[in-house]
């Protein structure tokens, strides 16, 4: 039953990305591309592994996350790092370099982001990340 209702949750908030088509044609996010709708899949993808993990160490427990905030604070966190570093984080998330590049990643994300806080329902985001560079 949990995971019956976790795949309800998480299929809800990811469903925004495959609407957005059907907004109004005035909105700036009318001509979004499969690589932003390609977030949905990798979310996905990130969320049912992490999820797999976190019950494998604690099978008894009841475990609530949110795995798009853990996705987005994974992503901006990868804006700080380089090189294999960067890679390994953006992968991890579920994401081919290959066939997507990180530019596009990030984009999505804001995409998302935004969408979340233009919603006309009742649903609030407040993200509170911070970002740290070593100048020297």
């Amino acid at each position: 039953m949990p995971l019956l209702l976790y795949t309800c949750l998480l299929w809800l908030s990811t469903s925004g990305l495959w609407t957005v088509q059907a907004m109004d044609p005035n909105t700036a996010y009318v001509n979004m591309s499969n690589h932003h709708r390609g977030l949905a899949s990798a979310n996905v993808d990130f969320a049912f592994s992490l999820y797999k993990h976190l019950v494998a160490l604690s099978p008894k427990k009841n475990i609530f996350i949110s795995p798009v905030s853990i996705s987005m604070a994974l992503a901006m966190l990868s804006l700080g790092t380089c090189g294999h570093t960067r890679a390994q984080l953006l992968q991890g998330l579920g994401f081919n370099l290959t066939g997507r590049s990180e530019t596009e990643i990030h984009q999505g994300f804001q995409h998302l982001h935004q969408l979340f806080a233009e919603s006309d329902t009742s649903l609030e985001m407040t993200m509170g990340n911070a970002l740290f560079l070593d100048g020297s």
